[in-house]
């Protein structure tokens, strides 16, 4: 008897629950616990999430900013709304050190203070047939597989991809929906699944066919962006609340997808002149308050290395906050990309 479609849920999904914005978006990951029976889980997933976690929760640190002191009216300054507003703001500033702190402590010992990083764990340590761990000799056939695709420059991988991490999990996908005789539904923003053309996700043409061949022609291959979609695929109830907080989530994400992009074809329309550059440094580097495109221009001809330009994974694992992106990203939409320029001649 075939079993009922199977989920994959990609590394970017599970770091969003430390995007979130409130509990309510923190509600799915316990509604997805409860279908742990049905997930596909790789070492490499458990990899790529616990590389990044850190990034994600700083990212919330750098957004997490005390409230701006208010200057006193001269004549009204002990009108009693003065210190009404003072009291809030003292009482603002406290709530988001202890909000720090405990992301501080998340950071420091996840098992114990991070709620995220508990039921993922529990999650990818699970004991089934769905889960390949590093002990796991199936692991080898797999990474060959992998491998093989990788080096055929087959999906899902990106031209700029220096690693075989997501062929890793599309041959462990494929293996289990073939052994379970199902269905496979895989959540995503990554495009290297597929395109996302309004409100629908559209598999991949070659990943498809695959599916069709070493899966069934009768068993479907499903992408989704949204985990609560891929959710209710499963019956399993999804608030409103929590439909409307992924979908901020989502399109947050979306727009600093975008920003990348943008600042990836700015930097691809400039020349370069050295190499060896530090991207972190660099990103870090520019003082947002003050930035113009001339000093990201000066900056990045001095710096930027050739052979990592077309790196956009480099840029997202810069740990620049959505604000950084965006502030930056503004900068370079609000003129016009130069011309190369041609290299001085001898």
């Amino acid at each position: 008897m075939a079993l009922p479609n199977l989920l994959f849920i990609d590394t970017n999904i599970w770091l969003d629950f430390y995007r979130a914005k409130n509990e309510t978006g923190l509600q799915l990951l316990e509604r997805v616990e409860k279908i742990a029976h049905r997930l596909i889980i790789t070492f490499q997933l458990e990899s790529e999430f616990k590389k990044n976690r850190q990034s994600a929760i700083v990212d919330g640190l750098d957004a997490l900013k005390e409230p701006s002191r208010l200057s006193r009216p001269g004549i009204f300054s002990n009108a009693k709304a003065t210190h009404v507003i003072e009291r809030h703001l003292h009482e603002a500033e406290k709530r988001v050190k202890k909000l720090r702190d405990r992301l501080l402590k998340a950071l420091e010992n996840p098992a114990q203070n991070d709620p995220v990083y508990q039921v993922c764990q529990r999650i990818f340590q699970k004991n089934d047939d769905l889960t390949l761990t590093r002990n796991d000799i199936t692991r080898r056939t797999v990474r060959r597989a992998a491998m093989r695709r990788f080096m055929h420059g087959c999906p899902p991988r990106k031209q700029s991809d220096t690693s075989y991490g997501d062929a890793i999990n599309w041959e462990w996908m494929i293996r289990c929906a073939a052994k379970k005789r199902a269905g496979l539904v895989i959540v995503s923003r990554d495009t290297d699944y597929g395109i996302t053309v309004g409100n629908k996700s559209y598999v991949n043409d070659e990943l498809r066919h695959e599916f069709s061949d070493k899966v069934s022609q009768s068993r479907k291959l499903v992408l989704y962006t949204r985990l609560s979609d891929a959710l209710k695929s499963f019956d399993v109830p999804v608030s409103k609340k929590e439909e409307e907080a992924e979908k901020d989530l989502v399109s947050t994400s979306a727009r600093s997808l975008s920003n990348l992009d943008m600042i990836n074809n700015y930097l691809r329309s400039i020349n370069f002149d050295k190499s060896n550059l530090d991207i972190s440094k660099y990103l870090h580097a520019i003082n947002l308050d003050k930035s113009n495109l001339d000093v990201i221009d000066d900056y990045v001809r001095r710096n930027w290395d050739n052979s990592k330009l077309n790196n956009l994974a480099a840029l997202a694992a810069s740990q620049v906050s959505p604000q950084q992106l965006n502030s930056i990203a503004t900068i370079v939409a609000s003129q016009v990309s130069p011309q190369p320029k041609e290299k001085d001649k001898e």
